[in-house]
């Protein structure tokens, strides 16, 4: 199956449409039935030239992705896998385009996002503009729209060269198990260094114990510390063992 991004025409006037008729579309970002579904970018045009070729296993019979529908995050593990394999070819500059994650999250992607963003009673629309457009530069947007944020968790923690599946993912497995590691790292500027974001997730693997039940104040704590820190030291230009011997002062 090949999947073709929209033009920015087509993206702009989703957004537009957002603004001007919102509460005569809200529905068709708080629903989906696989039977009745059109999806919301029919009619708009797409990039003829640029297109990328999906294989039919990660598609259902109704051009879905068979991602795991959750309401909370429990399996952005598994999605962003999913997400970071279907794609195979995907540069971090074609991960920073709009026009293929708006198409996603419109389209093919429609019953996850209605699922896992839209759950729990009707969402403002500032929160659909959020997690179905991309709006915005640099880390938050990349981690906010919620097809990219997959893509990017993976990216950011693959060990592509990795002996075994296990140990390739197991960066990818442990900053999904909390939302708090996803947000505080991936959308501060310290998140984008290898050294310090593989530091701090090495920490908490070997120290889970630490952490115990006020898990989530501790890790926000830890990385706003770190990110005071960097404020006045190059973080980017410390060994990656530099920077554990620094979180482990600071816990």
């Amino acid at each position: 199956m090949k999947i073709k991004k929209l033009t920015q025409q087509s993206c702009d006037d989703l957004l537009k449409n957002i603004s001007v008729n919102f509460s005569a579309i809200k529905d068709s970002y708080h629903k989906h039935n696989y039977i009745d579904f059109h999806s919301l970018t029919d009619g708009l045009s797409v990039i003829e030239s640029t297109a990328y070729e999906i294989s039919d296993e990660f598609i259902n019979s109704y051009n879905q992705f068979k991602l795991e529908l959750d309401e909370n995050g429990s399996k952005d593990f598994e999605n962003a896998r999913f997400i970071y394999e279907a794609f195979p070819g995907l540069t971090p500059s074609d991960a920073n385009d709009e026009r293929l994650w708006i198409r996603l999250t419109h389209d093919h992607c429609h019953s996850y996002m209605v699922k896992r963003w839209m759950s729990g009673g009707e969402k403002t629309q500032e929160t659909i503009i959020d997690r179905f457009f991309f709006k915005g530069r640099g880390q938050r947007t990349r981690v906010h729209n919620g097809i990219s944020r997959l893509w990017w968790i993976a990216k950011l923690t693959v060990q592509e060269d990795a002996n075994d599946e296990e140990e390739k993912w197991k960066y990818t497995k442990i900053i999904c198990e909390s939302q708090d590691f996803i947000t505080s790292i991936l959308e501060r500027t310290m998140g984008t260094y290898p050294n310090v974001r593989f530091a701090i997730l090495d920490y908490y693997l070997d120290n889970k114990a630490a952490f115990g039940e006020a898990k989530s104040k501790k890790i926000q704590k830890l990385l706003r510390d770190l990110n005071n820190y960097g404020g006045v030291n190059l973080l980017p230009l410390m060994s990656k063992e530099q920077v554990t011997d620094l979180i482990t002062k600071i816990i």
